[in-house]
């Protein structure tokens, strides 16, 4: 099963974790956040020789500091057009970074209106600890 398919999930038992020193943060932040209890959740690192080597129990302070440490770069900002209109969105990215992923983003309105000069700038501060917060920004 992959970490996507478990996003909104609760699991009530005990799972591995693979491959956590190739995920992002925010992947390893929801392979993490779907336990009940942090007893159940086992890290899977792999070795050079290609074999699973299994920690029965998750480093805390690791886990902890992802946990803490995801949302607390949240930013509220707005994107404006040479045609008047504006986006606004929420971001723990960099700004020029996320304007960036907008104007790839086949689905994002801001790639809709990418030939009106779009320009990005910072409306809030909106450090967080969990993205539930920064929306209600």
């Amino acid at each position: 099963m992959t970490v996507y398919s478990f996003q909104g999930a609760d699991i009530n038992e005990n799972y591995n974790i693979y491959d956590v020193e190739r995920m992002d943060i925010k992947m390893l932040y929801t392979a993490l956040s779907r336990t009940c209890k942090f007893e159940f959740i086992h890290l899977n690192f792999k070795s050079l020789n290609r074999k699973y080597k299994n920690r029965h129990s998750p480093i805390i302070e690791l886990v902890n500091s992802k946990f803490n440490s995801l949302y607390k770069n949240g930013k509220i900002y707005e994107v404006v057009f040479d045609n008047g209109k504006f986006y606004v969105g929420c971001t723990c990215e960099e700004l020029a970074k996320r304007l960036e992923q907008h104007k790839k983003d086949l689905k994002s309105q801001v790639y809709k209106s990418k030939n009106h000069k779009p320009k990005i700038r910072l409306t809030i501060d909106a450090p967080s600890r969990e993205k539930k917060s920064i929306r209600i920004h």
